[in-house]
């Protein structure tokens, strides 16, 4: 038991390095003019059609035709969870929300989690659990430095829709690791198949609905194809490691410990990668963005931490 859950520790502190790993990525993505986000819809979708024929082709079609309606609609969920903490984290910073904000009410995934965990799984929540989670949400505020709470550049008016939407992504986040739970026994390929569709079709729907202004992909294939092409091939990687490794994970933890591994690694990650890539340490983090790309012209601003996404 001790040995899967030490397994489950180390898929998580995985998954959670594959997802800052897409983050540094889409900056290197931005940087070659290549369209991250129809490229990500793209990579989920191509991965969930792959998954699905690996297993019908190795004879593993029993994995989806032993699911019962119950079982089913939490693989659903889980799916449904996953792409909605990325989708109100975008939409979060779209609508006006500092980034360091927005990570911060993310960490509000953690309270659901271990609340959720105790009241809905009957998961025991011990003092040193409770005193864990206390000290990574608070260190999760003070590492980011909201504006609203540290002072700082703000805008004549509170974005109060983009706080709201921060907030739905972390608690979306927190009932991903609950859902977890409920499909010990599902296989993980199943798992990720549902969230890779999902979060895929979620990014190409805000692309055509215009949420995200970048070229359009077809025209950047045909003018730099091989540049496309290695970009998806690296995502679909990132894509693997974080879905299917949370995925895995999140069923052999606890749903307290697992937000907090994640939380915490993310956060850790994160920032090493941060003082490593642009060579600046967190306290020397705020620089000047062009936000034109991806919420179109006249919004630039300034932010003060990286955008995180949970698969």
């Amino acid at each position: 038991m001790v040995a899967r859950e030490i397994a489950g520790v180390l898929l998580l502190g995985l998954a959670a390095v594959c997802t800052q790993l897409m983050v540094i990525f889409s900056t290197v993505i931005g940087r070659l003019k290549v369209p991250y986000y129809s490229c990500t819809g793209f990579s989920n979708l191509l991965m969930a059609c792959g998954l699905l024929v690996f297993i019908l082709a190795v004879g593993k079609k029993t994995r989806y035709e032993s699911l019962t309606k119950d079982k089913a609609k939490w693989v659903f969920a889980r799916g449904l969870m996953g792409a909605a903490a990325a989708v109100f984290s975008l939409a979060a910073v779209a609508a006006g929300a500092p980034i360091g904000d927005s990570s911060a009410l993310g960490t509000v995934n953690i309270i659901v989690a271990c609340l959720l965990g105790k009241f809905v799984l009957g998961e025991p929540l011990g003092i040193l659990q409770i005193i864990s989670m206390v000290i990574t949400v608070i260190g999760g505020i003070l590492i980011t430095k909201p504006e609203s709470i540290f002072g700082g550049s703000s805008s004549t008016s509170t974005p109060w829709g983009g706080y709201a939407l921060a907030l739905a992504s972390g608690i979306s986040s927190g009932f991903l690791f609950i859902v977890s739970r409920k499909m010990q026994d599902v296989s993980t390929l199943v798992v990720t198949t549902s969230v890779t569709a999902q979060e895929g079709s979620a990014f190409l729907i805000l692309v055509l609905a215009g949420f995200f202004k970048e070229p359009a992909i077809g025209k950047t294939l045909e003018q730099e194809p091989l540049r496309v092409l290695l970009c998806i091939a690296g995502l679909l990687l990132l894509i693997f490691g974080s879905a299917a490794a949370i995925s895995a994970g999140s069923t052999m933890c606890p749903a307290a410990a697992s937000s907090t591994v994640f939380v915490f690694t993310s956060m850790t990650f994160g920032y090493i990668a941060q003082s490593l890539v642009t060579r600046k340490s967190p306290d020397a983090r705020c620089h000047h963005i062009d936000w034109s790309s991806t919420h179109g012209p006249g919004s630039d601003s300034h932010v003060c931490a990286q955008e995180r996404k949970v698969c």
